[in-house]
């Protein structure tokens, strides 16, 4: 079949997959192979912002369900599993749009500690195997794990040394990232802690409140998304007036504020009760502790930890507005959930909900929403990485509805 042109800006101002059409081009494909490819742009909880162009790389990954039927190749009506028959149209593009739903991000803050005390102890004894080793492969292997994949972080390291050897006392120079707020998993984090070079002490106090303003700026221009502070270090803070007390009432206010940042904590060392209670107070309960034997492990628990604040999707997904001249071809939808795992299943049509999967509109005769059935919504929502993709045929004229 021919499909016609298909207007930019779709979708008022979100970017979607425009499927085996460019814009203001025609072409004879009927769609399918380029269905086939995946969607290219991610969206946030609500399933209608747009995703920045790092997490976009994550999705293109992803695929449509290509055994939903596509074209009818003949005479008779498209049907869809458990839903209505649709009339052949003539004037139906196929595959024109495709956009998905996702867990929110989470942007990780990790303030890293470089302090001398990781490598050498009040007695000049080597720290190095049993608290610098562990803690930085800990973290190494956090930043470029596949399953971090939909989170971002930035990278601050305390102390910082003024050029005769003294700690900078000011927050506001703790502030700006050594790496940036970048797109994980990525390499530039192991070659930034590679590159470190432990010494001093440990201003905790000013270097936690600098960590938290780049944080709560991060917090304030992406709203949609978590922030979450995570403080990888061997123990009490030291300099800058900073004490155990005084660093837990930080922790406390800034958990408890707006916009509430936690604070993870990744130890090693002797001082893990400490650790904990300063955990506690930033409301994550205790320190992740990074044994030197299995400093993975931590990374992986410090994952999971992360995996759970990330906001929980909408199981209501609005559907926006087609381009002038065309319409949603309503009865073509597909929908299609995406596992963690990478396993995809084709969601059914089912308008009462009978068997609770699938997923229906909120009003057959005017469509306005996408809602998944209570059992299909429950397994969307408890697994942090899954996505649920929605694609549409277009009509390029007459009625869009379902018939």
């Amino acid at each position: 079949m021919s499909v016609g042109k298909v207007a930019c800006g779709a979708f008022a101002g979100v970017v979607v997959t425009m499927l085996g059409v460019a814009c203001g081009s025609e072409s004879s494909d009927s769609g399918k192979d380029a269905l086939d490819s995946g969607p290219q742009n991610g969206f946030d909880a609500s399933g209608l912002s747009p995703i920045d162009d790092a997490q976009s790389n994550v999705d293109a990954q992803s695929n449509v369900d290509a055994t939903t039927p596509m074209d009818a190749g003949g005479d008779g009506p498209i049907v869809l599993e458990g839903g209505p028959p649709v009339p052949v149209d003539s004037g139906v593009i196929h595959a024109c749009a495709s956009f998905e739903t996702s867990h929110g991000l989470v942007n990780v803050v990790v303030l890293f500690d470089s302090s001398s005390s990781l490598v050498r102890g009040p007695d000049a004894e080597n720290n190095a195997s049993t608290r610098w080793v562990p803690l930085t492969e800990a973290m190494k292997a956090f930043f470029s794990d596949p399953a971090a994949a939909g989170m971002k972080a930035s990278l601050h390291y305390f102390p910082i040394l003024t050029s005769g050897g003294q700690p900078v006392c000011q927050s506001n120079a703790y502030a700006s990232p050594k790496v940036a707020l970048t797109a994980l998993p990525n390499s530039s984090f192991r070659t930034s802690i590679d590159e470190a070079n432990p010494n001093g002490g440990s201003p905790m106090r000013p270097a936690m409140e600098g960590a938290v303003s780049y944080a709560k700026t991060l917090a304030n221009q992406r709203p949609s998304e978590k922030v979450v502070l995570v403080v990888a270090t061997d123990g009490a803070p030291s300099q800058c007036e900073s004490t155990n007390e005084n660093v837990r009432q930080f922790a406390a206010t800034t958990y408890q504020g707006a916009p509430s940042i936690p604070t993870l904590i990744t130890a090693v060392g002797p001082e893990v009760a400490s650790l904990d209670q300063l955990a506690n107070a930033g409301g994550t309960q205790r320190a992740i502790v990074v044994s030197p034997s299995d400093p993975v492990k931590a990374s992986k628990e410090l994952l999971a930890k992360l995996q759970t604040f990330r906001p929980v999707p909408s199981c209501s997904l609005s559907i926006p507005a087609p381009s002038a001249g065309t319409s949603w071809d309503y009865g073509s939808a597909r929908v299609t959930y995406r596992s963690g795992s990478n396993v995809q299943t084709a969601l059914p049509y089912d308008e009462t909900c009978a068997n609770g999967t699938g997923w229906h509109y909120d009003d057959r005769s005017d469509p306005k929403k996408v809602e998944l059935c209570p059992t299909s919504c429950k397994t969307f929502q408890d697994d942090p990485q899954s996505r649920l993709n929605l694609a549409f045929d277009c009509r390029s004229s007459g009625d869009g509805g379902i018939h």
